[in-house]
């Protein structure tokens, strides 16, 4: 009987996790030297009217390449050789920028080598996070770090959930560590008692 209600609320567990955003970083190899890292946030909410974000760079490494994420007037992919924000998400500002973005407004955002920030959304419509949804790139030097997080808001501005937080570049997590310690340490156990 115990067993039956362990396995329920390791089910409930997951089904409340499934709801929840997360975020994913792909890293993209430079053939020139670097190392570049494409955030996407992805999950399963329906009521995110507004994100807040940010990448930050870890001394003493600092982003590369600092660009608006334009080519010819196309969004640049994700993935590329340099930092910016997802200029497909927000209104077009002059002749050069994507006619038929998302159509965003963007508050308080920055390009720099030394973070990587927006605060926005799309005015009276809910963000859609069913797909992967891209947010920004950034390059860093070969074995750079970093850090992102990211605010999710509904339409009346109130933060839904936590902050989404973790670290890019080369050094895994402390907790990714911990969890790979921990399955270690119970296959031993497993193999000790089978033994």
């Amino acid at each position: 009987m115990k067993k039956f209600f362990a396995v329920i609320a390791v089910l409930a567990a997951s089904a409340s996790l499934a709801q929840a955003a997360t975020i994913q970083v792909e890293k993209t190899v430079q053939p020139s030297g670097g190392d570049s890292y494409a955030l996407f946030i992805t999950g399963a909410e329906s009521n995110i009217a507004a994100l807040g974000f940010s990448a930050k760079s870890t001394s003493p490494a600092t982003f590369l390449n600092l660009n608006g994420g334009l080519v010819a007037g196309q969004p640049r992919p994700a993935g590329q050789a340099f930092t910016y924000l997802n200029r497909y998400l927000n209104t077009p500002v002059d002749d050069l920028d994507i006619i038929g973005g998302k159509g965003w407004t963007f508050l308080d955002s920055a390009t720099t080598a030394a973070e990587l920030r927006f605060e926005g959304g799309p005015l009276g419509v809910n963000i859609d996070v069913s797909q992967k949804l891209f947010l920004g790139n950034v390059m860093l030097p070969t074995g750079g770090q970093g850090t992102y997080s990211v605010t999710i808001k509904d339409a009346t501005g109130n933060n839904i959930g936590n902050v989404l937080t973790g670290n890019i570049g080369e050094i895994p997590e402390p907790a990714s560590l911990a969890l790979v310690g921990m399955g270690l340490v119970g296959m031993l156990a497993v193999r000790r008692r089978n033994a």
